[in-house]
């Protein structure tokens, strides 16, 4: 309501949009996929707008980004692996597009890694072995990035040795 009152006031929008997140997570939780989906949607477009309004804003990207990327795993889950694909692929080119902006941002390689396992899962899915071993190589390639910029991580390197394994059991199908 607020929102509506005064919609050029960013901070409630932003607000709202974490808000659709949070109901679409519970949601997710509970296993309700087309309601989840729902709130992923609408924290997406929530998101979106206010990108598009300022679009040099790097927070706002990144929430577009985990917008997609909940939307994916939503569609995953409702058995829809195309859209699934396409909105983790829209992920994974916003985390590569930032990444190249800032190189030295270790989360932003985190995310890129992760984004681009989800396009190999949803591609596999969808009986695409080509992209989905395509994309799992991306992954590996994202997590030994990852691992070498920051090798005390362990959880990067682990990620990796899981991304690789990942690139061999997609081949071997």
């Amino acid at each position: 309501v607020l929102v509506e009152r005064d919609p050029a006031e960013r901070e409630r929008r932003f607000e709202l949009g974490q808000a659709q997140f949070y109901v679409g997570d519970v949601a997710y939780v509970r296993r309700d996929w087309p309601e989840a989906l729902r709130w992923f949607q609408s924290y997406h477009d929530t998101s979106a707008g206010l990108l598009l309004e300022t679009p040099d804003d790097g927070a706002l990207a990144q929430e577009v980004a985990w917008a997609a990327q909940s939307l994916g795993a939503a569609h995953l889950k409702l058995s829809d692996p195309g859209e699934a694909r396409g909105s983790f692929a829209q992920a994974a080119s916003s985390w590569r597009r930032m990444l190249a902006e800032q190189p030295d941002d270790p989360m932003l390689r985190e995310e890129l890694a992760s984004a681009e396992s989800w396009v190999c899962e949803a591609a596999l899915a969808d009986g695409d072995l080509a992209a989905s071993a395509a994309a799992a190589m991306a992954s590996s390639a994202a997590w030994r990035d990852a691992a070498r910029a920051d090798p005390a991580h362990r959880g990067h390197a682990l990620a990796s040795i899981v991304a690789d394994q990942r690139v061999a059991r997609v081949g071997l199908l």
